[in-house]
């Protein structure tokens, strides 16, 4: 169940003045802000006269843009918190668009200078070749009709180009699982395998392989990204979980530098990557 705060218009009245006035401030037309958050001149300007309420992920993305000096930006997302739940469902997602989702994701990904993802089961987006995100995110409850499906693979393709960016630093470590989860036929997991490879080789992106074989002192459950130090996003079959807190980002930081210590690296894990995409070439 989804506990929904209580939300005053006082507050809705002191973020929407808040982020006005910060923008005004800052130099920054609604359209120049919005095009570095990934937002519309309209929503900009909705968020700031209060005739919608902005998610936590939109005044997060919204006071890093504007560079907001940090003891009032916890103030800001605070107030965003009060009138927001954490928890995005598929299913209100599925009625927003998910290329709402994609976008935040790519804005995130645009504000944050070393992203960190733990994949237990199957490929995240930045890495998958096309066939590979049609299958992904294809949810066989929902049926979502194809221009949904269509959205959500146009934002993961913008979301790949982020890899292009010397700026930017991707360390993933998967499990062997998430290699072995057969999304595709043979072929396509090859082709899926090889172009793994090809990411790995990146200079500013590590790929690490947790083998089957290796003893874990914990089972590995859910995807979650990393993003900095400044937010955790957890995935699973029924939606995504944002979590701000210093102290869960420490607990998942630390989680991930566990996994990460039973994992191949460098050219061990792509050599490892290498011989399961031999192992696809075989049956084809």
């Amino acid at each position: 169940m989804s506990l929904q705060p209580e939300w005053s218009e006082a507050d809705r009245t002191e973020l929407a003045g808040a982020l006005r006035e910060l923008r005004r401030a800052s130099g920054l037309s609604g359209a120049a802000l919005g095009a570095k958050v990934y937002m519309s001149q309209a929503k900009v300007s909705r968020i700031e006269t209060g005739r919608i309420v902005p998610s936590v992920t939109d005044v997060e993305l919204l006071v890093h843009a504007l560079q907001v000096e940090p003891e009032r930006a916890r103030e800001l997302v605070g107030l965003a918190r009060v009138a927001n739940t954490e928890h995005q469902s598929n299913r209100v997602m599925q009625r927003r668009g998910y290329g709402t989702r994609q976008r935040d994701h790519l804005a995130m990904e645009e504000q944050c200078r070393l992203r960190r993802q733990f994949l237990p089961t199957v490929l995240g987006g930045v890495m998958q070749i096309p066939a590979y995100t049609r299958r992904a995110v294809t949810d066989p409850v929902l049926e979502e009709p194809e221009s949904m499906i269509e959205e959500i693979m146009a934002g993961k393709r913008l979301r790949r180009a982020v890899l292009d960016r010397p700026d930017k630093r991707f360390e993933f470590v998967l499990t062997e699982a998430a290699l072995r989860t057969r999304l595709l036929d043979a072929t396509g997991m090859t082709e899926q395998m090889d172009d793994l490879v090809a990411t790995a080789a990146r200079p500013n992106v590590t790929v690490e392989v947790i083998p089957f074989s290796t003893e874990l002192p914990t089972g590995p459950l859910n995807m979650f990204s990393i993003y900095d130090d400044r937010l955790v996003a957890i995935e699973d079959e029924t939606g995504l979980l944002m979590l701000r807190d210093p102290t869960d980002i420490r607990y998942y930081t630390d989680l991930f530098e566990v996994f990460r210590g039973y994992a191949l690296r460098g050219d061990e894990a792509r050599e490892f990557v290498r011989s399961v995409a031999d192992d696809y070439r075989r049956e084809t």
